[in-house]
């Protein structure tokens, strides 16, 4: 997959299956039950995901997602947020 052609979710899906290589990653997969993610862990997704969309999560903010599809919301509010005020 091209990471220019895909939308958010897929987007998401991609790098954190290259990251963490469980089985299968889906919407509902657990951050830290599924994937295991511990501080370190989500420090590096969260670095991986601002540089793919410019998007700055704290970590702080962070520990209150608990899914894949918790980010990918957080993600694409923070998108369309930035789209209203240009």
């Amino acid at each position: 997959m091209d990471p220019e052609h895909m939308d958010v979710e897929e987007t998401v899906l991609f790098i954190t299956e290259n990251l963490f290589e469980p089985a299968e990653i889906t919407g509902s997969s657990k951050l830290h039950d599924d994937l295991r993610l511990d501080d370190d862990r989500m420090a590096e997704l969260l670095g991986e995901l601002k540089n793919a969309f410019g998007v700055d999560i704290p970590l702080e903010r962070a520990e209150g997602l608990t899914t894949v599809q918790s980010l990918v919301e957080y993600i694409e509010d923070d998108i369309n947020t930035d789209e209203v005020w240009e």
